[in-house]
């Protein structure tokens, strides 16, 4: 929310959160031996077998994933490229 721009320069791997941190700039330069990735989240319990809580977990990582989405969607210059069900266009 910052009235100055934010611009970021990539060098070397942007990863994880530090590519959601990236969509928040203005100005986006990454060099020609970068790269960018996202992956699903996880939580602490992972490795639970209550299947109430596996769904309730489904639903929690469903709902995340596609936020993350729509952030990246948001800053794309072609967004016909891809859609929230992962299809490529």
């Amino acid at each position: 929310m910052s009235p100055v721009p934010v611009h970021i320069n990539i060098y070397g791997p942007c990863m994880s959160g530090g590519s959601i941190i990236l969509q928040v700039a203005k100005k986006r330069r990454i060099s020609q031996n970068s790269r960018v990735t996202g992956h699903y989240g996880f939580t602490e319990d992972e490795g639970t077998s209550n299947p109430k809580r596996l769904g309730s977990l489904y639903k929690e990582h469903k709902q995340l994933t596609l936020r993350v989405v729509d952030i990246y969607l948001l800053k794309a210059k072609k967004v016909w490229l891809i859609d929230k069900n992962w299809k490529i266009f």
